[in-house]
């Protein structure tokens, strides 16, 4: 299913089949929302099911309700069977120490978690872990 959301005068392509190119101009994009877009395109590409984790909360009337975990990564994926978080950040920010805790305890219960600042740093993360790309 190829869905294409408007953002900021450019288009997003949520596709499997997105082109190398499309992804590229992602990656060097200034918005960190559009980092996380562009390493879900790569991730999709490596036949990963990945999304986007939201965290925060909202208050519905009197009541206030938390979503997410604290410090969650920006991404979920699953490739055969391991659990991988990915935190984007753009140049100079730095992941919270939230942010790190999370990352560490995912990581000792045999998860992948990495913190990327660009597609090709996620790429080469990937080929560390899986030895190729498709």
């Amino acid at each position: 299913v190829d869905r294409r959301r408007r953002e900021g005068g450019m288009t997003r392509h949520w596709s499997r089949g997105s082109s190398q190119r499309h992804l590229k101009h992602l990656a060097h994009a200034p918005h960190e929302t559009v980092l996380v877009a562009a390493c879900l395109v790569f991730l999709r590409q490596q036949g990963c099911l990945a999304w986007r984790m939201n965290v925060g909360g909202a208050k519905f009337g009197r009541r206030f309700v938390r979503f997410g975990v604290r410090g969650m990564a920006d991404i979920l994926a699953v490739k055969s069977g391991r659990a991988i978080f990915v935190e984007c950040k753009r140049h100079p920010n730095a992941p919270t120490i939230i942010q790190e805790e999370f990352l560490q305890d995912v990581r000792e219960h045999g998860a992948l978690s990495w913190v990327v600042y660009s597609v090709e740093e996620l790429e080469r993360q990937w080929q560390e872990v899986w030895g190729c790309l498709r």
